[in-house]
């Protein structure tokens, strides 16, 4: 069932949402991963209980494949969900970023923001 903001947008976005593939994006900038973030805080379209998920690996083909395989089992179980989008960093330089400006302490890590 549809829970969210109701407007022909919304449900549209919705829609489009559960209809996508891959379930979750992946970001392949330091831009991509703020815009995908903060995206929707300006967004009429979306709840006030919208949140944003990024996960960050620097090697999900390694040491950190276990907790990325959790990550997208995770995603795939939230993507039904009007009100939560998740997204995947898989450059370690990107992550690198993040660290470095202390947004993440390590990887695999993730990062929340919701709508305040």
């Amino acid at each position: 069932p549809y829970r969210g903001v109701h407007r022909s947008d919304s449900v549209l976005g919705f829609v489009n949402k559960l209809t996508s593939k891959p379930i979750y994006k992946v970001l392949k900038t330091v831009e991509d991963v703020n815009e995908f973030l903060y995206k929707f805080r300006s967004d009429p379209s979306h709840s006030l209980a919208t949140v944003t998920v990024v996960g960050f690996f620097s090697e999900h083909e390694d040491i950190e494949e276990d907790e990325y395989d959790d990550f997208a089992a995770a995603a795939k179980v939230l993507h039904h969900k009007e009100d939560v989008y998740v997204a995947v960093v898989t450059n370690s330089k990107i992550s690198r970023h993040f660290i470095d400006n202390k947004m993440i302490d390590r990887t695999p890590s993730m990062m929340m923001v919701s709508v305040p």
